[in-house]
């Protein structure tokens, strides 16, 4: 199994110095998106700090029920994000994304 490599937090500042760049030329050319891309990157750093946290502790526990329902978990939320924000009508998309005959 190959080695875990940790992000320090140097590193993860480093990474979010270089989005100075693109926030930069966003500034620059009046795009009005700023707003929207640093609440973007702010929930992304939290929701992967979460799930860091989360997934620590479900390998921890070692638990196949607890894998086994966290999938499940996973493929509900994408299924119904997908969902919403294509704008589709959940009856008829919701059935055939968990059940195929």
């Amino acid at each position: 199994m190959s080695k875990i490599i940790d992000i320090h937090f140097f590193d993860l500042g480093l990474a979010f110095l270089a989005m100075l760049i693109p926030i930069s030329f966003l500034l620059y050319f009046r795009v009005k998106i700023v707003k929207g891309v640093m609440i973007a990157l702010l929930r992304m750093l939290l929701q992967l700090s979460l799930i860091a946290v989360y997934l620590d502790q479900l390998f921890v526990m070692n638990n196949v029920w607890i894998n086994i329902v966290w999938v499940f978990v996973m493929i509900v939320v994408g299924v119904s994000t997908a969902i919403t924000r294509v704008g589709l009508n959940w009856k008829y998309f919701i059935v055939p994304c968990f059940y195929r005959p």
